[in-house]
């Protein structure tokens, strides 16, 4: 029996360090409400005027944004609690966005 609790615990993590699963749902974000679903190593990020695509790296989401003609790259990390925290750049090596957070709802 413990060690069938220790594999569970085990394998209960397993998702939130790279599957994507654990990210679907709904967010709000410094920039509106935003859906998230993920695959194994790829996040995709849905909001009002564009979508992000992001290469998930454990904890570290690496996205591509496109919005309304403009686009540019984003750093994400998964905190703890699920919630995405990171900072968006125009361009390719932009260094003019912001910080984004989304916080699950």
């Amino acid at each position: 029996m413990t060690g069938r609790l220790a594999l569970l615990a085990l394998c209960s993590g397993c998702s939130l360090l790279g599957d994507g699963a654990d990210l679907d749902g709904r967010y709000r974000t410094s920039w509106g409400p935003a859906e998230v679903r993920g695959d194994p190593g790829e996040v995709r990020i849905y909001y009002a005027r564009g979508e992000a695509r992001c290469d998930r790296h454990g904890r570290q989401l690496d996205c591509r944004w496109s919005s309304e003609g403009a686009s540019g790259r984003a750093t994400l990390v998964v905190r703890e609690d699920r919630n995405l925290e990171g900072t968006f750049s125009h361009g390719e090596e932009g260094q003019d966005g912001g910080a984004w957070l989304f916080v699950k709802q």
